[in-house]
């Protein structure tokens, strides 16, 4: 899986240990799980899955996203 995404606040949203993007996801999953201790419950299950990861950070100026 290729998973590539607009930075809106820039590379400063880097920075963040949480940042205001990650803690509207993690309410969007715990709405659809039912509650937030259903959504950390898929979310372990989809992170035990997971073989192998590498992230890469890419920068582009004329990104179209």
């Amino acid at each position: 899986m290729l998973a590539i995404w607009n930075m809106e606040g820039g590379i400063e949203e880097m920075n963040w240990e949480t940042s205001p993007n990650d803690i509207k996801w993690m309410k969007a999953i715990s709405d659809i799980a039912g509650n937030a201790e259903k959504a950390k419950l898929i979310i372990d299950e989809f992170s035990s899955i997971i073989e192998r990861k590498t992230s890469y950070i890419g920068r582009s100026a004329n990104a179209n996203l």
